[in-house]
């Protein structure tokens, strides 16, 4: 066999692994997809779709550090691979690097400014860092390009309802829920813009819809029993807050909203239990916030059983 010749063999058992491995990723099954990448790497080291394929594979399994060195590798072979940067940017998401994940949204947007997906994940980003407007122009951004994604009006409407702009923010959700009527967060999402207008009634049929919807929404049975104890439902609340805590462990807020039904029901002693705990994860969170509002709580509650 010629040199030409194995060359060219070597190019198609490449491009074979590859398909595999695309074969295998629309199974679902990652690891066979990410072993057929490497066979496929590992006879074309240039092989720039494989390293963004397997990368993807990996980012899919939580394995997210891997992934990002894969994208660093297509991105190094092919530098104008749109979907290396974005799938970056996600990977970057997930491990909490907003700022270098924006960066990444940033070149994407660059080279195709119609990319949506684009605008709504760093619009999601710039909501997380506190930058509202920002993230809305992005929303708007991608709204103008596509009228019909409902994900842009779903974060838009979050974005608005954190700077005090309910109704624009409900509106929003309507949008994205006529478009998508099974979305779930859109109905939790709602319901907490409609909670905090007074309309308890609508709010509290929104969460219903969440739940039922997405039964393992932790959120959704946190926001549900928040509004329960502001109506005065006491035990009910109580209901959702477990929830919430069974489906979400550490969750620092429904311990603290459960302690305060207890105190409601005289359950003194259990609502210092249930302190102490969101305590504990408050100081591994590092949140110096949680950590001050809670030990104010827990040694106002001393001070009562000391009279």
């Amino acid at each position: 066999m010629g040199w030409e010749t194995m060359k060219r063999s070597k190019k198609t058992s490449a491009k074979t692994y590859f398909k595999s491995g695309n074969v295998k990723d629309r199974l679902g099954d990652y690891r066979g997809a990410i072993a057929a990448y490497t066979k496929a790497i590992r006879l074309k080291p240039d092989f720039a779709a494989a390293y963004g394929s397997r990368g993807l594979a990996k980012a899919l399994l939580s394995q997210h550090a891997a992934a990002i060195a894969d994208f660093d590798k297509a991105l190094k072979l092919n530098p104008d691979d749109i979907g290396a940067y974005v799938n970056r940017g996600t990977a970057q998401t997930a491990l909490g690097r907003y700022l270098a994940a924006i960066a990444d949204y940033d070149e994407a947007l660059r080279r195709d400014p119609g990319l949506v997906p684009a605008y709504v994940n760093r619009g999601v980003l710039k909501d997380a860092l506190g930058e509202q407007l920002a993230a809305i122009e992005d929303f708007d951004a991608a709204i103008q390009i596509s009228s019909d994604f409902p994900h842009a009006y779903l974060n838009r409407g979050v974005a608005k309802r954190k700077l005090g702009r309910y109704t624009a923010a409900i509106a929003d959700y309507d949008r994205a829920i006529l478009l998508n009527p099974d979305e779930a967060k859109a109905y939790d999402n709602r319901g907490v813009a409609k909670a905090i207008l007074g309309r308890h009634a609508a709010a509290l049929s929104d969460f219903d819809r969440a739940i039922e919807l997405n039964p393992h929404d932790a959120e959704a049975h946190y926001n549900r029993g928040e509004l329960k104890y502001d109506m005065g439902e006491h035990l009910a609340a109580l209901s959702d807050f477990d929830s919430a805590i069974e489906l979400k462990p550490h969750f620092i807020l429904a311990y603290f909203s459960r302690s305060l039904v207890k105190v409601w029901l005289g359950r003194i002693s259990e609502a210092k239990q249930e302190l102490q705990m969101a305590l504990k994860f408050a100081e591994r969170d590092g949140d110096e916030d949680d950590v001050a509002r809670i030990a104010a709580v827990l040694q106002q509650l001393d001070s009562e059983d000391a009279f």
